[in-house]
């Protein structure tokens, strides 16, 4: 209510662009979104919220979570993606210890590797995805996060390149 950057309409198309950029590189870093959006971080994450809703194999999270009534919308979409994981990789995991996940995860590295590719927002995570083979978008980007977390470190001072390149190394 006290925020001056709240309730200042509509937002453009070039907004929603750059909405849903930002959010692929800062995920639900809000406050680092408002600064560079100049909006309010409730009316971000309301605004996503929307085109999530309306976007993501057009399915309505909102209204699944109010169905479901002890979930919130990201809630109902990660266990959904979690479900739909399990089930592509026939009860295993892709990215498990074995030499198989040993493999995903090589293929995984050199396919970001080989994209060379500066800005994360310019991924196309779902070729990704079938590049790697019976895995979601989401899972491929939470592996390379946790690759990139546990193995490159000062991994948040570079950028998607230089992470990708560090990996690729190591």
């Amino acid at each position: 209510m006290f925020d001056d950057k709240n309730y200042m309409g509509r937002f453009s198309e070039e907004e929603v662009r750059s909405l849903v950029k930002l959010q692929k590189i800062h995920g639900n870093d809000w406050s680092k979104i408002s600064e560079k959006m100049d909006r309010s971080t409730c009316a971000l994450e309301k605004r996503f919220a929307h085109i999530e809703t309306s976007c993501v194999n057009n399915l309505p999270w909102k209204v699944i979570s109010q169905q479901v009534k002890t979930r919130s919308w990201s809630q109902c979409r990660l266990k959904w993606y979690s479900l739909l994981k399990l089930k592509l990789s026939s009860g295993g995991s892709t990215f498990n210890r074995g030499p198989e996940g040993l493999e995903a995860k090589i293929l995984l590295i050199n396919t970001l590797y080989n994209m060379q590719v500066d800005d994360v927002a310019d991924i196309d995570w779902d070729e990704v995805a079938d590049t790697v083979g019976k895995v979601t978008p989401v899972c491929v980007q939470k592996s390379f996060h946790r690759m990139k977390v546990s193995r490159v470190p000062h991994w948040s001072s570079l950028s998607y390149g230089g992470e990708a390149d560090e990996v690729q190394e190591r």
